[in-house]
């Protein structure tokens, strides 16, 4: 697994009744856009600056979605690696 870096993305979410707030789908700065299917769970995971994972379903893979501060939604979007040239003998 390629390491990770902290993308800010756009996030479509719904506010339900009892304050709850549920994220519909991520957009990314480069136009890919994805529906999230289904919301596993939410958990605060930092004290520093508060921060709530959540861990959803998008095209039936897991990943995390967290939400800074009740104002920044980012991802943990990992680093593509350029592949070694070859060598042409």
């Amino acid at each position: 697994m390629g390491d990770r870096r902290k993308v800010y993305v756009e996030v479509l979410a719904a506010h339900q009744i009892d304050g709850e707030c549920v994220p519909v789908s991520i957009s990314f700065e480069n136009g890919a856009e994805y529906r999230i299917d289904r919301v596993r769970s939410t958990e605060r995971v930092s004290a520093v600056r508060p921060t709530v994972r959540y861990t959803v379903v998008i095209d039936g893979k897991q990943t995390f979605l967290y939400l800074e501060e009740d104002t920044k939604w980012f991802v943990q979007a990992k680093e593509h690696r350029k592949a070694p040239e070859r060598a042409v003998i």
